[in-house]
């Protein structure tokens, strides 16, 4: 691998990790810093699930339900990251962290792969590599228009926000990668055995890339038989079984979980608005758009590059299906956007000398600034203390004396913001803490707010109380922002730490 490379990849990871140190390094002896520096409310939900991996479990349950649930085997990779968190004795939080750098390494090498197949013009291929390991789009246009555009937060479809923002993105965008490149290759029955391997892991750690996956093979093999009367059935076959089983599992066990059937109605992700996609995904999107445009009268253009092609058209029109999770399909979609791009300055590189250069470092730097935006953001949250990234102290020792004083994962009442935190950093359920993961997501909302305001009382709160299967009720700072009149006359205070305390639910 050249040098050059080399130092992309260290400062992709370090960048990824400055963010996580700087939020320990502030920590204060008032606030304890939980370690996630990027949508730590789903961040909080992945900690949760490999909770339950630390405490024995394989079957995923609602941790931000009081329902029990009979479960199923899902999110395993979490779950598995808990199990080897327990093993090794290392923290749950450093344990995410190092998977999460781990997944970031493989996406990063796997991209260097796809760049040296498709760019041959070395300065090329590293302003290639900048672009996709630290670029995005440019979202920071609209800004003055009042919009957060889909850079700014949709992760899974850039490179350098999956591996900011959790340990399956970056995973999962590797393994697609590996898929496609293996699956370019003549097919043996070894490299069969391969695809059917990585697309079996990556059902487990990013379910909807199978789907892409899917797209994109068929769309090969049509392709294939149209230009050259070709069709690999077996390898193909090996690939769609080694993904689609388990995907075809994960959905029968949800939609047969009266639990899970309920929390997967409330997981809509819907397609950015038009205009958003379009400067969120350009000046790539627009080279791209000029470089199929430019080698259309070229078959060798598109035999070569038929797997990127396929995901940008195909990727369109799966976003834009009618579909409650039409956002899911934008996993990665920057990388091939990039990589056909770049494809096009990698022909006018070898044309000319000067354009070309000027047009690429005005590309790379108008797609930087977004990424910068983001990482600015994230940095004034932390230094200003937000508490979606921290918690204090009082709450910290009440969270840890609730779990350590429960013989079973009892229910905890808090506030919806404590409640994010509670299952990440405990073996405990809550009744609201993800918009989600928590069933009735709204309705239980606004009935803490009722409860923490004293719009209702007496008989009620006592019925309440005993269908969530509420054992522990807290009242601290953040509860206090929502209200200062709850109903605590069959509550037996049971401890307390500083401003937070801690109330029992009264036995019949």
């Amino acid at each position: 691998m050249k040098r050059k490379f080399v130092i992309l990849i260290v400062l992709y990871l370090a960048l990824l990790c400055a963010p996580v140190i700087y939020g320990y390094t502030i920590a204060g002896n008032q606030q304890v810093f939980n370690g996630l520096a990027f949508n730590p409310i789903d961040g909080n939900s992945y900690l949760a699930k490999m909770q339950l991996g630390y405490q024995g479990e394989w079957k995923f349950t609602l941790s931000y339900s009081p329902e029990p649930g009979q479960g199923a085997y899902i999110f395993l990779y979490y779950i598995f990251l808990g199990h080897i968190s327990r093993i090794l004795y290392i923290p749950i939080i450093l344990m995410y962290h190092i998977a999460r750098i781990a997944g970031a390494l493989c996406l990063a090498l796997a991209l260097i792969l796809w760049i040296k197949k498709i760019i041959k013009n070395p300065a090329v291929q590293i302003a290639a590599g900048c672009l996709l390991l630290f670029g995005s789009g440019m979202g920071w246009l609209l800004l003055g228009f009042g919009v957060i555009s889909t850079d700014m937060w949709v992760a899974e479809a850039y490179p350098f926000l999956s591996g900011l923002a959790n340990p399956h993105f970056p995973l999962g965008l590797a393994l697609l990668l590996w898929i496609l490149y293996v699956y370019s290759l003549p097919s043996t029955w070894k490299r069969n055995t391969l695809l059917f391997d990585l697309t079996l892991v990556l059902s487990i750690v990013l379910p909807f890339a199978i789907v892409l996956v899917a797209m994109i093979i068929v769309s090969v093999e049509v392709w294939n038989w149209f230009t050259q009367r070709k069709f690999h059935l077996v390898k193909l076959t090996f690939t769609l079984i080694g993904g689609g089983a388990y995907l075809l599992y994960q959905f029968f066990s949800i939609q047969n979980d009266p639990m899970l059937a309920q929390w997967n109605l409330q997981n809509i992700t819907k397609a950015p608005e038009i205009y958003d996609f379009l400067v969120s995904f350009s000046p790539s999107l627009v080279l791209a758009g000029v470089a199929v445009w430019r080698n259309r009268k070229a078959s060798g253009f598109f035999s070569d590059n038929i797997p990127l092609i396929a995901w940008i058209a195909g990727g369109i029109i799966l976003l834009y299906f009618p579909f409650d999770l039409q956002r899911r399909f934008l996993s990665g979609y920057f990388i091939p956007v990039v990589l056909i791009g770049f494809y096009l300055l990698d022909q006018l590189k070898s044309q000319s000398q000067k354009k070309p250069a000027a047009l690429v470092i005005g590309i790379v730097g108008a797609s930087l600034i977004t990424n910068l935006i983001v990482l600015a953001g994230i940095f004034t949250g932390l230094k200003s203390y937000d508490p979606h990234f921290f918690l204090t102290r009082d709450e910290a020792e009440a969270i840890s004396w609730m779990d350590a004083s429960a013989a079973d994962p009892e229910v905890v009442l808090s506030s919806p913001s404590l409640g994010s935190f509670i299952p990440a950093r405990a073996d405990l359920k809550v009744v609201y803490g993800h918009p989600y993961e928590s069933i009735q997501a709204e309705v239980r909302e606004e009935k803490i707010t009722q409860f923490y305001t004293g719009a209702f009382a007496g008989a009620d709160v006592k019925a309440w109380l005993r269908e969530m299967n509420i054992h522990f009720v807290v009242f601290g700072p953040r509860e206090l922002a929502i209200g200062s009149n709850p109903d605590l006359s069959f509550l037996i205070p049971v401890q307390q730490f500083g401003e937070v305390q801690i109330f029992r639910v009264a036995d019949e």
